[in-house]
């Protein structure tokens, strides 16, 4: 819902600050920019979807999203999907807007995250990397993705591509396999 105060046009924004594991360095505590789409759900079973939008996190791991679906007071779970992690839920309970405003950090504590689902690097805390054929799971279909485009010197923005170096290698096969053999899943409410 877009809100007017005094005349001006409030759209609700949503500042968001996340993590991929396999684009995270945290020795420079910067990330590689990529696309990411966010959709604000209803807390209650089936979580329907209330809005979307999609941005681009800065190095950063910063993005700023405009919805025009929400409105204050009312608590939505943030659900975040990129390309090649598993997608991610904020906690439970959901969030609310305040003066068309929601900041949330996934970053700093994994109880920011509907079940603890992510992985920590360095001092922050990332979404697993390595769910590329985004099936809710890392496993062996996508290790096999991936193998099968590193064994071809895939090159490109590739989901098999989770470091983001454009090429698609054992740097990423590796990443994928951790978390394969770690049984990580999409975990939501």
């Amino acid at each position: 819902m877009i809100l007017v105060n005094d005349g001006e046009i409030l759209t609700p924004v949503l500042n968001l600050n996340m993590l991929v594991e396999g684009m995270y360095d945290p020795n420079s505590q910067q990330t590689v920019s990529d696309t990411v789409r966010v959709y604000l759900r209803n807390i209650n079973s089936p979580f329907q979807i209330v809005d979307s939008a999609v941005s681009v996190f800065n190095t950063s791991g910063l993005a700023s999203l405009d919805f025009q679906n929400v409105s204050d007071g009312i608590n939505y779970y943030i659900n975040v999907v990129h390309r090649n992690s598993i997608n991610a839920w904020s906690k439970s309970g959901g969030e609310s807007f305040s003066s068309s405003i929601l900041n949330y950090d996934f970053t700093n504590d994994s109880s920011m995250t509907y079940g603890y689902n992510v992985i920590k690097k360095g001092a922050k805390f990332c979404f697993y990397s390595g769910d590329v054929d985004k099936d809710g799971a890392v496993d062996l279909s996508d290790l096999s993705v991936i193998d099968n485009l590193a064994s071809s010197f895939a090159v490109g923005y590739l989901n098999s591509d989770l470091n983001y170096d454009l090429l698609t290698d054992i740097a990423d096969l590796t990443v994928a396999d951790n978390n394969a053999f770690n049984v990580v899943t999409v975990i939501s409410p």
